[in-house]
């Protein structure tokens, strides 16, 4: 039974975008890995905050994506998720310079 004034917490992370504490876990010792991504990107050009905005976005999408019955190596579909989202925020960031 919940209290007059105290938070509502979710029950489920899908159920209102919340992450849960393992998935919490998983993005701060992942967010390194996102950090060596974006150096590489950095160089390309763009803003660096930017970018690793983006890349946390993609790391976050691994997260809640991930399946380890099809693959036991997270890292590596991690890294693929990142860089996914940083050449679309790249590719994106072109086409409305062009314009």
């Amino acid at each position: 039974m919940r209290l007059k004034g105290e938070p509502v917490i979710p029950t489920t992370s899908e159920e209102h975008g919340v992450l849960t504490l393992s998935e919490e876990e998983r993005a701060v010792r992942y967010s390194r890995l996102v950090s060596r991504i974006v150096r590489q990107f950095f160089l390309r050009g763009g803003d660096q905050d930017d970018l690793y905005q983006e890349g946390m976005i993609g790391l976050l999408k691994a997260i809640r994506t991930y399946d380890p019955a099809r693959s036991d190596n997270f890292e590596a579909y991690a890294s693929l998720c990142i860089r996914r989202q940083l050449y679309d925020t790249v590719r994106r960031d072109v086409r409305l310079t062009q314009r």
